[in-house]
């Protein structure tokens, strides 16, 4: 598309037509037109996959209740998976949420250190990040389970097994 414009003008001078040209798109963008959604297709071609791995938590109820407070503001879906060993936020929703959501994550005061007082999660790991053809969940849960086999098997009910394979 932006070479075509000075396709026409081969042969002529066209740097002024070319600035015009650039100015007009340029207009457009700023305007918030149609032509520069950013995502092309639908909506739902937007929605990504992230899985993140929280190192530990030391007052459960008061991060299960914060992650669920964030996910809620932000309309994410998920679920957080609680399990001895490994604890993982597996959340789907735009791109910029999820963004958003990570950035809070690590510059709020989500949990206690050791001597009780609030703190950020800074040891959040980024395990998986990807964009997504469908949604899996429509909603956002807390799951405790026993067993990383039990991990295992929520990935493979949803048709994440490669994704699973992918990250552990």
């Amino acid at each position: 598309m932006r070479y075509q414009a000075g396709t026409s003008f081969l042969g002529q001078p066209i740097l002024f037509e070319l600035i015009n040209y650039s100015r007009e798109v340029v207009g457009e963008y700023i305007s918030g037109s149609q032509r520069f959604e950013k995502c092309p297709s639908s909506p739902e071609s937007c929605e990504e996959l992230l899985i993140l791995q929280i190192d530990h938590i030391r007052d459960a109820r008061v991060y299960q209740k914060t992650v669920s407070r964030w996910v809620g503001d932000l309309e994410l879906r998920g679920r957080f998976i609680i399990c001895p060993g490994r604890i993982l936020l597996v959340l789907e929703g735009s791109a910029d949420d999820l963004k958003s959501y990570e950035k809070r994550h690590r510059t709020q005061i989500v949990d206690v250190d050791s001597r009780g007082r609030p703190c950020k999660e800074k040891m959040l790991t980024v395990i998986f990040k990807e964009r997504l053809r469908e949604g899996t969940f429509t909603d956002f849960q807390i799951m405790e389970v026993s067993s990383v086999h039990e991990q295992k098997e929520f990935f493979e009910k949803r048709g994440l097994s490669n994704v699973y394979k992918q990250c552990f």
